[in-house]
């Protein structure tokens, strides 16, 4: 049997489903009451335009206290709150079963009066399915959702810095004409032969005005396969479902799109959000009768999931934390329980059926991969005695094999090494790459919500290390993808733009 695997990086959003919450993904509504009787609710927040920010806490001494008595979060809350430029809110959160006593310092090992000087609204553990599901997720973090319904985790004590370019991320409504698309069902996982794959997305209103009309354009290697035409009403910064029909791809390497124009029967007046677009690359193939999962894990095995799934969507096997695939790779379980042990070696041999297109789900917590920080470690596919596939360095990766018979195709060549400096920029970038094998790769970046903002066309490397600069001065501040894409694949690497 011929086994076709190509290895992509998922960049891409979700539908609102907390079985999958990640970033980008649209967050339901709630409301919460604070400390205070105050009752608050999300959505009616959004529509006034405000940025809202999800502090999550543990009220207790070390890292939290001191970054509580740093005044970072006070300080930022001052200048754009209520009593500053009024662009955003803070909802602060206490988790771990806290009461009014544990805030107000007066437990044993609170660290103090998290009350004090705390000038926005605070809240204890939360009975409320949003907030109870990110608590029973992370318990300690900062979230900022953008005024479009989309929340983006942050790094535990962001700084400054951080805060500023999360409400910078966020696309505001400053033109009256501005509809954008925003994914839902949709990634770049590779493409088999005769394939259909959902095409579900959100229309997004980032106008001034009501969003009535619009014209969705489907198109697949710059061919128009789809034409829809919407009506509706959306307020600014709302959001509508719209189910198109899905895509038939011919198992070729080629780019989707999917293109919103003439918002309201007028030109769109920010033309830079109407195309989402990504490149679906050409399964590869070997002869197998089985896939044998070889894992050694680094230091925080913890944080590694896979699972082999059939053509209908059906788990063959799977292994590791399946905590981390309910974060979908964006973050990593607060507890170590886990199937692997830091530093174990497991290998399984899995037998797979003929005529199908199999897929094989690799996520790391927190996009650490099992390379080099933490300890050597790697996951390995093989084909009998035969190596197939190294990931060592990796976010969210997908290979997809199938049993169609078509002539194999090249092997992807590894990234030994992928990083990009400086990290934050202020107008320049280095990325630096290993790879075992000559191949032609091209390099995108692209913003947090998908969208891509920089090309670079596909050059010829050899193998070896390779250095390339990108000019990103023209990018406003804020936080980026890197991908580098082969016709096998890509690997993708974070960066921030900070001038």
């Amino acid at each position: 049997m011929r086994l076709l695997i190509t290895i992509t990086a998922l960049l891409f959003l979700s539908s609102p489903s907390y079985a999958d919450f990640k970033n980008g993904m649209i967050i339901p509504d709630f409301t919460i009451e604070d400390i205070n009787g105050i009752s608050w609710n999300l959505y009616d927040l959004l529509d006034e335009g405000k940025v809202v920010y999800i502090h999550l806490f543990g009220p207790a001494a070390g890292l939290p206290w001191e970054y509580h008595t740093s005044g970072t979060l006070q300080d930022f809350y001052l200048q754009h709150g209520a009593s500053g430029d009024n662009s955003i809110e803070v909802l602060a959160v206490a988790s771990f079963g806290s009461d009014i006593g544990w805030l107000n310092g007066l437990e044993e090992q609170a660290g103090g009066n998290w009350l004090a000087n705390s000038p926005y609204p605070s809240f204890l553990d939360e009975p409320n399915s949003t907030i109870k599901f990110i608590l029973d997720t992370w318990s300690v973090g900062d979230f900022y959702i953008c005024p479009d319904r989309r929340v983006y985790r942050m790094w535990t004590y962001p700084s400054m810095q951080d805060l500023e370019i999360g409400l910078s991320s966020c696309p505001l409504a400053t033109e009256a004409n501005d509809a954008s698309i925003v994914w839902s069902d949709v990634h770049n996982r590779a493409n088999c032969p005769s394939e259909t794959r959902l095409m579900n997305v959100y229309l997004s209103n980032n106008g001034s005005e009501p969003l009535t009309s619009a014209d969705i354009e489907v198109t697949w290697a710059n061919q128009v396969v789809q034409t829809y035409q919407w009506t509706g009403n959306l307020l600014p910064y709302h959001l509508d479902t719209v189910e198109l029909n899905d895509l038939l791809t011919d198992g070729s390497t080629a780019i989707a799109a999917i293109t919103v124009k003439n918002p309201n029967g007028l030109p769109d007046q920010d033309a830079t959000n109407d195309t989402m677009s990504w490149q679906i690359a050409a399964a590869t193939q070997w002869q197998s009768s089985s896939i044998r999962v070889d894992i050694q894990c680094d230091g925080y095995g913890h944080q590694i999931f896979w699972e082999l799934s059939d053509g209908q969507g059906v788990t063959i096997d799977s292994g590791g934390n399946v905590k981390v695939e309910v974060l979908n790779g964006n973050g990593a379980p607060n507890d170590m329980a886990t199937e692997y042990e830091d530093g174990q070696h497991i290998v399984k041999e899995i037998p797979v059926n003929t005529n199908d297109c199999i897929t094989f789900k690799l996520l790391s917590g927190y996009g650490y991969g099992v390379c080099c920080d933490f300890g050597l470690g790697y996951v390995k596919l093989w084909d009998g005695n035969e190596l197939k596939h190294t990931f060592t360095t990796f976010w969210k990766t997908f290979a997809v094999i199938s049993t169609d018979g078509v002539v194999e195709a090249a092997s992807l060549p590894t990234l030994s090494t992928f990083r990009v400096y400086p990290n934050p920029t202020d107008g320049q970038i280095t990325l630096a790459f290993g790879l075992q094998a000559a191949t032609d790769a091209g390099i995108s970046v692209y913003n947090v919500m998908g969208q891509q903002v920089l090309q670079v066309p596909q050059t010829a490397y050899t193998s070896g290390n390779h250095e390339t600069a990108i000019d990103v001065a023209s990018l406003p501040n804020g936080m980026y993808w890197a991908v580098l894409q082969s016709n096998q694949g890509s690997q993708a690497v974070k960066f921030v733009v900070a001038k």
